[in-house]
């Protein structure tokens, strides 16, 4: 869980009722048996940050920057990072599956660049 809504605190009961704990950047490895590797390592965050722990896919949100969007803002792409924001993804969340193969398609469009 992460907000930037300083109007409902994370150090507030209701949050530490609901949630295991509040971290700003949360690392999964997820195994499967589908990659090479057998595991894809993620560093997820509310932020998009330019650099990140190395073997890591950096997750993140924050930036509203959907294919519709007009914001000049817009984090560059990068086969490594992927805005999960449902607005930048149909306004809905999006599977695992979904996310792997979009990050095929960038590391494909990057390998060709």
């Amino acid at each position: 869980m992460n907000n930037t809504d300083y109007q409902n605190r994370l150090d507030r009961p209701v949050f530490k009722n609901i949630f295991k704990e509040v971290d700003d950047l949360f690392y999964l490895t997820v195994e499967d048996d589908e990659l090479e590797s057998k595991h894809i390592n993620f560093q997820i965050g509310h932020y998009p940050y330019m650099f990140w722990r190395r073997g890591y896919i950096h997750l993140h949100g924050h930036v509203h920057s959907g294919p519709y969007s007009t914001a000049s803002d817009k984090v560059p792409p990068h086969f490594m990072r992927y805005d999960i924001g449902v607005d930048n993804n149909d306004y809905k969340p999006i599977s695992y599956h979904q996310l792997k193969v979009i990050l095929t398609k960038l590391a494909l469009n990057d390998k060709n660049n």
